[in-house]
């Protein structure tokens, strides 16, 4: 087993990938890996970044392509946007390397089952980046439910309110939109993006062994814009598994107050509850409780993509436990091809502070009570009277192969 550090090459050193050289410094500094070389398409807009990265020896390339022609990669990082997930740890698994993708695995369930299948075919690794699949919390609470002490899942329920301003939507040019500029499906959303993780979350949690994510077999969805987007900005989406547990996730970005994500997780011994303010608690049916903090757990996907390498550790997020995730989505989507729009006279605009800056938002007033009362009653926003809401539909997941319709 060789000890030399692995080579990494990355897509792109702005937005999110500015996460990733932050992890392959950390094992830079482990003895572990190191950044050898990366991709930037517009070298002017990184003008104050690129002469640290050449100092470390990192080769700069224009595109990937390139990049895997010239240098001699183990793994390649790929915290890009969501229609190119697929296509370009495709393209560098062909050329040998391991890879390290950002989440979502992608936007349609007929991509992850191409991805998973090329994967198998060219025998790499490939990491997906939900963040808590890989905490050794999340993987803790899991084995208790597969091993007991908590017992099997029956239910989860997920709700937040995560306002987002006119910024985030202008960021890039796929923010929010069914499809990109070259017309491949992305999907843009609270559930698809930025919440992504924790619907991610509770699927895995009822998945039937330690890394299976749980198969969902239906999904009943109503999906509503506040703002002029072409995806919707808020959701409550019902999810019935194969093994019979029901998921309920509740999320906006239309809200003027900022708290959650918060999660139960309802078992037959006890619960998993989890909250930015209070901390994760579990809690068994004969009254003892435990209290568990994640910890600073921002460069575990890295350091499992090493280990697995390495030392054929297991790969905790993998295209296996994360395309169920993009099935509720499409299933979703399916549930309601015409998203919702609220009314102009149920909306509000203000300038509001959001991490140290003014930003401008639009908002429903009311949202973060709505959200909350689906989220304590166990229903969706038709169910509960709110004037903007109208009831959903409900896809099956069994065969679902391609999306839209299901079918190919």
């Amino acid at each position: 087993m060789s000890t030399e550090p692995l080579t990494f090459g990355i897509i792109g050193i702005g937005g999110y990938a500015g996460s990733y050289l932050g992890s392959l410094d950390h094992l830079e500094e482990q003895g572990t890996g190191r950044l050898a070389a990366a991709v930037v398409r517009s070298p002017k807009k990184y003008a104050e970044k690129l002469p640290d990265l050449e100092k470390k020896g990192v080769n700069i390339y224009s595109d990937l392509e390139s990049m895997l022609a010239a240098e001699d990669l183990d793994v390649v990082g790929v915290p890009t946007g969501i229609a190119s997930h697929v296509p370009l740890t495709i393209q560098a698994m062909e050329a040998g390397c391991d890879v390290v993708c950002e989440k979502p695995l992608c936007a349609t369930i007929q991509e992850a089952r191409r991805l998973i299948a090329e994967r198998d075919r060219l025998g790499k690794l490939v990491a997906i980046g939900y963040q808590r699949m890989f905490s050794a919390v999340t993987q803790e609470i899991k084995r208790r439910i597969i091993e007991g002490p908590l017992g099997t899942m029956k239910r989860a329920r997920v709700k937040a309110s995560w306002p987002r301003p006119k910024s985030y939507y202008d960021r890039n040019s796929w923010a929010a939109k069914l499809k990109d500029s070259a017309g491949d499906w992305v999907l843009d959303s609270p559930a698809n993006n930025a919440l992504a993780h924790y619907l991610q979350h509770v699927l895995f949690m009822g998945g039937a062994s330690q890394h299976e994510t749980a198969e969902p077999e239906s999904v009943y969805a109503e999906l509503y814009r506040a703002r002029d987007i072409e995806n919707f900005d808020t959701c409550a989406i019902r999810v019935e598994t194969t093994a019979g547990a029901e998921i309920l996730y509740v999320v906006s970005h239309a809200s003027k107050e900022t708290w959650g994500p918060t999660i139960e997780i309802e078992c037959e011994n006890g619960t998993v509850t989890s909250d930015p303010s209070a901390g994760t608690v579990v809690k068994l049916a004969d009254g003892s409780e435990e209290k568990m903090e994640y910890p600073d757990d921002r460069h575990v996907l890295f350091t499992n993509m090493v280990a697995a390498v390495r030392e054929g550790a297991h790969l905790l997020g993998t295209p296996d436990n994360s395309c169920q995730q993009t099935l509720v989505i499409n299933a979703a989507q399916d549930a309601c091809p015409e998203i919702s729009t609220i009314d102009d006279s149920l909306r509000a605009e203000a300038d509001m502070e959001q991490w140290g800056r003014t930003k401008h938002f639009t908002f429903v007033p009311g949202m973060e009570e709505a959200v909350a009362r689906c989220y304590d009653e166990w229903t969706v926003f038709s169910e509960i009277g709110v004037p903007w809401a109208k009831a959903g539909a409900t896809v099956g997941c069994a065969g679902y192969e391609h999306y839209p319709g299901g079918k190919a």
